[in-house]
């Protein structure tokens, strides 16, 4: 009798990738490799798995991680064994801080391959440690291994990609040689009564239904209560994960009346319709001592982690009576150490049992008065930084935040970026929240693979995507621009690029006159017309406010991705900031 090995490494490959798709799975992010032979046929032989490939793992991870932002379902990364897999170690750390679900298929050297020498064999084992939601390592497929376990090993990975708190899941799959059948082999493989029954059904072999988590009556009665007792509140809303979620928390918004301090990931920040939202909140935090002599006594936190430190420092030193956060979660997000209740369930649910028990707050002094000041403070950024001839880092995110079109999504960059956007973009855009909502990588906050993950998104979204980057974020993830040539939906690309690291300027260390410039801003003396034209994008350098709205109006609409790259100057960025937060702190209200 012939050897088998290859076929059922096929077998095994093919009823994987099936029961992904059944499972609901769609997306397939490939690497080319030997090892991961039978995963990579078993896709490109199905006839509905939609799949992409990537020269580099790394990029391949983040891509991933951008679809699963843009549609709230897993994409499946496949690569051989050894480094290609450590490789995507940044993108699942990312995935696992902000509870992203992401399936991992990495082909490994059998047991007896195993810590010997052989060639491109590393421990993969428990490969990213803790930020896995569950690893399995998978055997080597031959006649003990009964099919049926392959299904609903798949069926347990999908689930436990998903299921709250949702993240990386990973399945170390290893694979004997020969990987193929030969060819005077016979491949052909009986099924079992099970297996049969399986193939006739068209669904998973194990359906999960979906887990139900809801307050008690207890619960919300003692949250209503905190709420109504409360003179006067405010309203944090960190990042929401879906359409579903925002609309939910904008009715609540609406109905509680209490000041909204939305966060830029919470899709609120940009145009929402909730009158009470108080947009330009970390401008007006320049004078916290002002806020805490007006404190209200209650806060509510709805959501993830936000981006304006001044928020949370603010939210520490107020001392607030109680400091509810609901999130649907187990882990303490609470850095600071500041929240007496916590509500693990969705925002969804909280908010819709908690509306009929809360009393609707009336107009009171520090709402009124905060509504005031945000008007005040809007016509001090739009004056400061779009009414001139200059083009200023803050102008930039302003401009993209009034004329992004409404079918275009956009993802922003960390650093400096995502503190433009959540500072200084405008709020009077109402047909903003009917775009698709503002992505970022906020779960480690770093700014590598923001290329690949914006390109992500875009697949996911299906939809042009802008997106907002400084020029050591563009360095870190350069090669990703082969990903953008090939989109379907174009990507226009703004580019910050103030030679090096532009926030440590707004850091105290910039004081360290000695040391700043070689060690913190690192500056590198690039920029990157050649780079686009390498990577067929079109490329532009608009030096005026009226010249990159013209410039970003017309590539925004066009076919063809796009760089757009905006020369700054760091110190300049510094004196206008600075310039900025002074002229905000005066408009703080007096309490």
């Amino acid at each position: 009798m012939s050897d088998q090995t290859g076929a059922y490494n096929l077998h095994a490959g093919e009823l994987m990738i099936e029961e992904l798709v059944r499972c609901g799975v769609e997306q397939f992010c490939l690497s080319p490799g030997a090892r991961c032979t039978p995963l990579t046929i078993a896709v490109a032989d199905h006839p509905t798995a939609k799949r992409r490939i990537f020269h580099d793992e790394r990029a391949a991870a983040y891509h991933a991680l951008g679809y699963a932002r843009a549609t709230g379902r897993a994409a499946v990364l496949i690569c051989t064994s050894g480094t290609a897999a450590a490789n995507y170690l940044p993108a699942v750390v990312e995935a696992s801080m902000d509870m992203v679900p992401m399936i991992l298929l990495t082909a490994d050297r059998p047991p007896e391959l195993r810590d010997c020498g052989a060639n491109q064999a590393i421990d993969q084992l428990n490969l990213y440690g803790h930020y896995t939601r569950w690893h399995f390592d998978v055997p080597c497929p031959d006649k003990n291994v009964l099919p049926e376990s392959i299904l609903t090993m798949i069926d347990q990975a999908v689930h436990r990609a998903h299921s709250s708190p949702a993240g990386p899941v990973h399945l170390n799959c290893m694979f004997r040689e020969p990987l193929l059948p030969g060819p005077h082999t016979d491949s052909a493989l009986s099924d079992s009564s099970a297996l049969a029954t399986w193939r006739g059904r068209q669904r998973p072999f194990t359906t999960y239904e979906p887990r139900q988590t809801v307050l008690g009556d207890d619960q919300l009665k003692h949250a209503s209560d905190i709420i109504n007792s409360a003179a006067s509140g405010l309203l944090v809303v960190g990042r929401l994960s879906n359409d579903t979620e925002r609309t939910a928390v904008e009715r609540f918004a609406r109905h509680l009346g209490w000041p909204v301090l939305p966060d830029i990931s919470s899709g609120l920040r940009l145009g929402a319709d909730v009158d009470n939202i108080i947009p330009y909140y970390d401008l007006l935090l320049q004078s916290v001592d002002a806020w805490r002599i007006a404190r209200p006594a209650v806060a509510l936190h709805l959501g993830g982690r936000v981006v304006s430190k001044r928020l949370m420092t603010f939210l520490k030193v107020a001392s607030f009576d109680e400091l509810l956060h609901v999130v649907d979660h187990p882990y303490r997000h609470d850095w600071q150490h500041m929240v007496t209740h916590r509500f693990e369930c969705s925002p969804v649910a909280f908010c819709e049992a908690v509306i009929p028990l809360v009393t609707t707050a009336g107009e009171f002094d520090l709402k009124r008065q905060l509504r005031q000041a945000s008007v005040r403070v809007a016509s001090i950024v739009q004056r400061t930084t779009v009414g001139g001839r200059d083009l200023s880092e803050p102008g930039i995110a302003r401009l993209i935040s009034q004329n992004i079109p409404d079918d275009v999504g956009l993802f922003v960059g960390n650093s400096l970026s995502i503190r433009l956007m959540d500072s200084f973009a405008d709020f009077t855009k109402k047909s903003v929240t009917q775009t698709p909502p503002m992505a970022c990588n906020r779960g480690a906050s770093g700014i590598d693979g923001t290329i690949a993950t914006a390109a992500g998104y875009a697949v996911g979204l299906a939809r042009p995507v802008t997106l907002l980057l400084g020029d050591l974020t563009l360095l870190h993830d350069l090669n990703s621009l082969a990903i953008v040539r090939s989109l379907e939906h174009p990507m226009t690309i703004v580019l910050i690029n103030n030679d090096g690291g532009g926030i440590f300027s707004l850091l105290p260390v910039a004081e360290r006159e000695d040391i700043f410039e070689k060690y913190f801003t690192t500056p590198h003396g690039l920029t990157f017309a050649s780079s686009a034209r390498q990577f067929g994008l079109e490329y532009h350098t608009p030096t005026t406010p009226d010249e990159f709205v013209e410039c970003y109006r017309r590539t925004v609409g066009s076919e063809r991705p796009s760089l757009i790259e905006v020369k700054t100057n760091r110190e300049s960025t510094r004196d206008l900031y600075r310039k900025l937060l002074s002229e905000a702190a005066q408009t703080t209200p007096e309490f």
